[in-house]
């Protein structure tokens, strides 16, 4: 039937809700996360050395750090519908970090040049996320615009994650530079995910068909 024809290439589109999964699949296509820090501890340490005539340093130390993070994500097209969806959950990390390089300090001038690896030992969250999703779909011979809501809390564990950057920083006078460029990110060598431990099924709402408001103006 032309409706199934048409149900088939909206989906092709977005995908066909069917559970948590396929929602999840739906509504998680961008957005990004924002950590905000309320604690902090750690240890830091900064060596500087000759070698020859070139003056050099070593860099190093290691932190925990712990906040919350917040996630958003919105997508939107015309077969796609409209998607919003929040995280926001705690957080626990702890880090490492070696730096190397050449460089020099003489009062009001100073440049380091060098190159840095960090690691993130663990990397702990438990983000309670939201999303809703709105889209067009096809029933039988009807053009309906749904609505779904889905909840979740997902503990997340990552263990061993890394990468290597260079980078130069310094001042002059009382103008302050940093610059870093991420060479190599190392994927965590342990990613452990929890599952979702608030299972509730997303509602789904039908808004309004057009062959409701067809019936409203007969």
């Amino acid at each position: 039937m032309a409706a199934d024809k048409l149900q088939e290439l909206a989906d092709e589109h977005l995908g066909s809700i069917k559970d948590a999964d396929s929602f999840k699949k739906a509504t998680e296509e961008s957005g990004g996360d924002d950590d905000y820090p309320f604690g902090d501890t750690g240890y830091s340490a900064n060596i500087n050395f000759q070698i020859g005539p070139v003056p050099c340093f070593l860099e190093f130390g290691f932190g925990v750090k712990a906040g919350i993070r917040v996630g958003k994500e919105m997508n939107y097209g015309l077969t796609q519908g409209f998607s919003l969806g929040m995280k926001v959950g705690p957080y626990i990390v702890a880090t490492g970090f070696m730096a190397v390089g050449v460089g020099f300090d003489y009062g009001p001038i100073s440049i380091k040049i060098g190159i840095e690896g960090g690691i993130d030992f663990f990397n702990f969250e438990m983000p309670f996320a939201a999303n809703m999703l709105v889209r067009p779909e096809f029933t039988g011979d009807d053009l309906a615009v749904k609505f779904y809501l889905r909840s979740s809390l997902v503990p997340r564990l990552k263990m061993l994650e890394g990468y290597i950057a260079v980078f130069i920083k310094g001042k002059i006078v009382f103008v302050k530079f940093n610059a870093k460029k991420e060479i190599v990110r190392f994927k965590p060598l342990i990613d452990m995910n929890f599952g979702n431990i608030l299972p509730v099924p997303p509602l789904e709402v039908n808004l309004f068909s057009l062959g409701e408001i067809i019936k409203t103006f007969e």
